[in-house]
Formats: structure tokens, C-alpha cells, sequence
């Protein structure tokens, strides 16, 4: 058991960053650092940039059901603030959508701390209305205070996520996954850290011989 506590230090927390780590630790019964560590501009900017990094999807089926192909298109919402819809971008006829896509807003903690990205299928016919394929959530003011991902996000060294599309009131029921990522820095100084850009790669030229 030592051990293991011993390798899960050296894995979560770097020999440079355990300085604040243990005194993030100690304020955990001092409720004025606390408030003071969680709460302070020094730790959450009065306006912070959210990056979506919106790489491509993979959907069970469409609108119609087993076997449909879909026209998908993503929405995402911050809050009850912030609404977006890419219903313009839709893919036309494919249940594997490249979207390649890096969107920007800026967001204040704690009003807007709840992200949801929706997967839609667009209707392009004369009748009907557009449906919801699936969606994914993610808090983005736990992901702000854990500590495992801020190192990360400071390093620039955010891993892609594959994250499942449940069904609209039904949990259990996975329609697809979107691979994506979410980044974070504040408002002031978003400039001096330029998103990342996103390019679909080349097309590779594979040869087959029988």
C-alpha cells in the first residue's frame, strides 16, 4: 500500500507542483483559505476562455432509427447563457462526421459551469424536424479546480477524449461517441495562448495487392 500511495504521488502530483498541492491540502479545514484558494480572482479569473476542440463523432444510426443514416451537426451550451448551433456545418449522409472544429466563448464561474455538446441529425427534407442524437456533459468547474487536469491544461498537454452520446432521458442507452477536448485559460490572457489549430489529416494512399 505504500507503494502504490507512493507512485500515485509521483503520478498526479509533479515534484514541481507539490509545494501548492500541500498547501491546497492544509486549507482543507481552514474555511477562510479555503474560499480564498477556490474562490479568488488569483484562482478563477473573473472571465475564463472556454476552447472546444470538436474532432469528429461516430452515431449509431440517425434520426429514424436502426439503420438511418443521419446529416449530423453538433450544438453545445454553457450555462443557460451561452447557446450555439452548427446546424449550418451538418455532414451530409455519414454516421462518422469529421468536424474538425475549434469554437471560443467566454464563460463566468460559477453562473456557467455546465457544458453540454449535443449531436443532431438535420432534416433536409420538406417535412420533419431535425433530432437529437446524443449528448455528452462535462463540468467545467470541477475540471478547472482538479488539479490532475490544470497541470495538464497549463502544459498544454490535454489529451483527446472519447466520450459517449447518451440518449436524452435515458442514461443507460449510449447512441454514439465524439471525440473532443476541452481547454481552459482566462479571459486576460487568452491571447498570449492562441488555440490550437485543427486540421482533418491527408487522405492516405494505400495500394492493395492480391
Amino acid at each position: 500500500e505504500e507503494e502504490q500511495a507512493e507512485e500515485l504521488w509521483e503520478t498526479e502530483w509533479p515534484h514541481h507542483d507539490r509545494p501548492e498541492m500541500l498547501d491546497r491540502l492544509s486549507a482543507i479545514w481552514d474555511e477562510a483559505r479555503l474560499r480564498k484558494l477556490y474562490k479568488s480572482k488569483d484562482h478563477v479569473p473573473n472571465r475564463i476562455r472556454v476552447r472546444l476542440y470538436l474532432v469528429k463523432a461516430v452515431c449509431i444510426c440517425g434520426k429514424d432509427g436502426p439503420g438511418s443514416i443521419a446529416n449530423p451537426y453538433l450544438r453545445f451550451t454553457i450555462g443557460k447563457e451561452t447557446k450555439v448551433d452548427l446546424k449550418a456545418t451538418f455532414k451530409p449522409e455519414t454516421n462518422s462526421p469529421d468536424f474538425y472544429r475549434v469554437e471560443e466563448r467566454d464563460v463566468v464561474f460559477p453562473m456557467e459551469t455546465r457544458l453540454e455538446v449535443q449531436l443532431w441529425d438535420c432534416n433536409t427534407g420538406m417535412m420533419g424536424s431535425d433530432g437529437l442524437i446524443g449528448c455528452t456533459t462535462i463540468d467545467l468547474q470541477d475540471r478547472w479546480h482538479s488539479w490532475k487536469w490544470k497541470n495538464a491544461n497549463d502544459y498544454n498537454q490535454l489529451p483527446w477524449e472519447g466520450r459517449a452520446l447518451w440518449e436524452r432521458g435515458n442514461p443507460d442507452i449510449a447512441k454514439g461517441t465524439l471525440t473532443m477536448w476541452v481547454q481552459m485559460v482566462s479571459s486576460t490572457g487568452a491571447s498570449e495562448l492562441p488555440a490550437t489549430r485543427l486540421r482533418k489529416p491527408p487522405d492516405a494512399e494505400l495500394e492493395i495487392r492480391l
